[in-house]
């Protein structure tokens, strides 16, 4: 038994993405996104500068 009790069920799903680590990340999202209604929040600052985003008015 894998992490729970007696009266739990474990479901196991096998997924295989290739390419690069954004083609990865995309059909991690879009997997989450089709399963669960996942969505991913908004990045609060610039990855590239590290600086807060500008805000839209």
């Amino acid at each position: 038994m894998a992490g729970g009790g007696p009266n739990d069920i474990l479901t196991t799903r096998h997924l295989v993405a290739k390419g690069s680590q954004t083609d990865i990340g995309r059909a991690l999202a879009d997997e989450a996104h089709s399963r669960f209604g996942w969505f991913p929040r908004r990045a609060a600052t610039d990855f590239a500068t590290g600086r807060p985003k500008a805000r839209s008015a």
